[in-house]
């Protein structure tokens, strides 16, 4: 298998009954098949085996599609979206549209894509503003579906944003140690902790990190959880059931400091690092989208990097000041250090973080020392939510204080985000370069300022 092309595929899951109209499929072979990977009814190719031919004419007669349209890879053997289902007729729908709106930058599947696109990052949640340019304000990454949760009546609750399926009893075995919590998921199969879902030994597992954040809701607390629509705070039954407002863990080691592993509380949301000889919740998850290998969501890379690209693929520094994040589409600013620290609230007359992070742009005479060359205009710079934030922090490649790679100046303490404490306005999460950890504090602190930009 190309392993430089494995880097860059993402993992699509269609069922059998997904179906594509000929203009669709025809936009895909020009825009899009090298960055998909299909496994769906119907199919007898597999990535792997197409993977294997290095000519057009074994790869054509295997009925794999050769690339030769350079995005990013030209010359590739890659599965063809369009034979892997025989049914060209009808439209992507229901669960297939949510996961591949998300995975292909979440364009209008009715019509014919305009530009390839990376996975963008999910909002919040959080939609109440204190502030202009908080995350309440400009409430940016992919919007939720409605409904967010599908309650499948087998035990079983679907995200219907990532595509991950949860245990509905979300206090099945109480408090266990890391060790024991992973084993009890792993165990987990139909008949036990009232599943009916047909589920084996070996189909769950623990959630990682950011599967685990990836329930919480920014806006609520007691516990941190979305209902069934999305749109309101979570209680017994909507859709879980026995969630505690407590530390759950999550399968992510610290990679800083090894006997430790990330947990997240849900009560407030806040991601805690614990000994793995703790005692704390078990909440098992199997399927989706985000795989059990990684703390970093999968992403279609189909856009190249224009400039240079580090050695597993994730950051590309793209010479004009700003560093992109090629699993997320989210651009940086290559200085880390170029915002400073400042506030959230302060005093009238002075600058606060939002505002701080809004003089950047190209051109900006706040820019000073910033190296901005990208063309970017005013407003397009802003400070990152939480999600935004956090992720850098893991999977592939994550970005710490000795560990920057494009990045320059990136402080060993607290960086800012644009999203509100729910329980208390006057604070705010922030984000550790130093350990990956995060946490709230009030607004009057001043802490760093790493603006970032996006086209959602």
């Amino acid at each position: 298998m190309n392993k430089i092309l494995t880097l860059v595929t993402v993992l699509v899951t269609l069922s059998a009954s997904t179906a594509f109209s000929q203009d669709l499929c025809d936009s895909y072979h020009d825009k899009y098949r090298v960055c998909i990977e299909v496994g769906a009814a119907g199919s007898n190719v597999d990535y792997d085996d197409c993977g294997t031919y290095t000519n057009e004419t074994d790869c054509n007669n295997a009925d794999c599609f050769w690339n030769d349209q350079g995005l990013p890879f030209p010359g590739t053997c890659v599965v063809d979206i369009c034979l892997a289902d025989s049914n060209l007729s009808g439209r992507v729908s229901g669960a297939d549209l949510t996961v591949l709106k998300r995975d292909l930058g979440r364009m209008d599947c009715e019509t014919t894509p305009d530009v390839p696109a990376p996975a963008p990052v999910e909002k919040t949640g959080q939609t109440t503003s204190y502030a202009t340019g908080d995350d309440g304000d400009l409430e940016k990454g992919v919007a939720w579906p409605n409904p967010r949760f599908t309650d499948n009546g087998d035990g079983t609750v679907t995200d219907n944003l990532t595509g991950l399926i949860w245990l509905k009893n979300a206090n099945c075995f109480g408090t266990r140690s890391w060790n024991n919590a992973l084993s009890d998921s792993n165990g987990l199969s139909s008949g036990s902790c009232g599943l009916t879902d047909g589920s084996n030994s070996g189909d769950w597992r623990l959630p990682n990190k950011r599967e685990l954040i990836s329930i919480t809701h920014d806006g609520y607390y007691g516990p941190s959880l979305p209902d069934t629509a999305g749109t309101g705070n979570w209680s017994q039954g909507d859709p879980f059931n026995n969630v505690q407002s407590d530390y759950y863990w999550s399968a992510t080691t610290n990679a800083s400091s090894t006997n430790y592993t990330w947990s997240v509380h849900m009560y407030y949301g806040y991601v805690y690092d614990a000994y793995k000889t703790n005692y704390y919740y078990v909440w098992p998850v199997r399927g989706g989208i985000v795989g059990s290998t990684t703390t970093t969501i999968p992403a279609s890379v189909c856009t190249p990097c224009e400039g240079t690209l580090s050695a597993l693929g994730r950051w590309c520094d793209q010479g004009d000041g700003t560093v992109k994040d090629m699993t997320t589409g989210l651009v940086w600013l290559k200085k880390a250090d170029w915002g400073g620290m400042y506030p959230l609230w302060a005093d009238f007359g002075s600058t606060d973080a939002h505002h701080r992070a809004a003089q950047l742009w190209d051109g900006s005479t706040y820019e000073g020392t910033a190296g901005l060359s990208d063309g970017s205009d005013e407003g397009e710079w802003r400070l990152p939510t939480m999600t935004q934030l956090v992720g850098i922090t893991d999977g592939n490649e994550y970005i710490r204080d000795n560990q920057m790679y494009f990045f320059t100046g990136v402080q060993s303490y607290f960086y800012w985000s644009g999203t509100s404490y729910a329980p208390n306005p006057h604070g705010a999460w922030w984000v550790s370069m130093y350990g990956g950890y995060w946490n709230n504090d009030n607004k009057d602190n001043p802490y760093y300022v790493w603006p970032v930009r996006s086209d959602n």
